[in-house]
């Protein structure tokens, strides 16, 4: 099961975001980003470098929900997704079986099969929607009733090869659970509130007929050993998404600009050889990723014991990126290689973003 970042905790007020009113996506991207080690965030955008945002704190998450799940626009999000993260694993013990058959298509597929419990490797395809259903109502509900999942921004992409629609959905995932399966914990002493990042195939029937994920386990383990109330990257403010203004689509390498290519085929591939002269040509001085991982003067996220770590901050920025590979990554996993399966262009608002 794919693992992001290491554990962060801080004794902060709720994280930060957008006022409503004023941002239909709080979730930032920075001038020039991409996935950074530690904490693989498949989403990178390239665009000018915009003003600062005012930002207001909003305690109730289902304000958050509501402003994105409603709004009705050329991208507006299909109803098997609305009932996906408003019912299905929010409170998912009350999710009844005809918004079931709404949401997943009966032979629905999740990258990975986390509902699986055989123990089996690999793990099977699926698990439909009956699976779905009795893993969300019996299992989650009975460990983690009270989670809800808040929206801070999505994306559409086109995929006619494949004859779907592709949704991004960028959240996080928060509860105080019962137990803690997924980091082997079973008396739990805290709460998580955790980054996820969703990819859904949707059919021409509306239905999510298959999905891939990543949520950040590892820090939500580290969270639910803690009393302390968890804050979602320690408080890291969140930013804001750029708006969609077309469909996204597929491209090749050769499409993509030369500091994406750097990112993944340099960077990420040979983090040991990258220096600031590299970093300096492909990414912003201002250069944020979520979560930070490299904050000045406190180390890096793997150096610190569970629940401690750097403070919420934005960054690294351009400089302080080349530590964070060769530095940090270069020493813990010289030998890494990345292979790109799909690569998307979403056209936005002052830029573009790449997935």
């Amino acid at each position: 099961h794919p693992l992001k970042g290491m554990p962060r905790r801080s004794k902060r007020p709720v994280a930060e975001a957008p006022d409503a009113a004023s941002a239909p996506a709080p979730v930032a991207a920075a001038p020039v980003t991409a996935a950074p080690a530690g904490a693989t965030t498949p989403v990178a955008t390239v665009r000018p470098a915009p003003p600062t945002r005012s930002l207001s704190i909003i305690k109730d998450r289902s304000k958050i929900m509501e402003m994105y799940l409603s709004s009705r626009t050329e991208f507006e999000l299909p109803e098997s997704m609305r009932i996906l993260y408003r019912k299905a694993i929010s409170n998912p013990g009350n999710l009844k079986r005809e918004d079931a058959e709404k949401c997943f298509a009966k032979d629905w597929i999740t990258h990975p099969n986390s509902f699986d419990q055989s123990g089996v490797t690999p793990l099977p395809a699926g698990p439909g929607m009956e699976g779905a259903f009795m893993a969300l109502t019996q299992d989650y509900g009975s460990i983690m009733p009270d989670l809800v999942w808040t929206t801070h921004g999505t994306m559409k992409i086109g995929c006619p090869k494949k004859g779907l629609d592709l949704y991004l959905h960028i959240g996080s995932a928060r509860s105080k659970p019962k137990a803690f399966p997924f980091g082997g914990i079973h008396e739990p002493k805290g709460d998580f509130d955790v980054m996820a990042i969703d990819l859904h195939g949707i059919n021409k029937e509306g239905l999510i007929t298959e999905s891939w994920h990543v949520e950040e386990w590892l820090d939500a383990t580290a969270q639910v050993q803690d009393e302390t109330p968890a804050v979602l990257h320690a408080g890291q403010p969140l930013g804001t998404i750029p708006k969609q203004t077309a469909i996204g689509k597929t491209i090749s390498w050769g499409e993509a600009p030369k500091c994406m290519q750097m990112m993944y085929k340099e960077f990420l591939t040979h983090p040991s050889a990258t220096t600031e002269e590299m970093t300096a040509e492909a990414i912003a001085e201002d250069w944020n990723t979520h979560p930070n991982g490299l904050v000045e003067g406190q180390g890096t996220r793997g150096q610190w014991p569970a629940g401690q770590g750097p403070g919420g901050q934005a960054g690294p920025g351009a400089k302080r990126c080349k530590v964070m590979m060769a530095d940090s990554m270069g020493q813990m996993v010289p030998d890494i290689n990345w292979t790109t399966l799909e690569l998307f262009h979403v056209p936005c608002d002052g830029g573009d973003s790449y997935i």
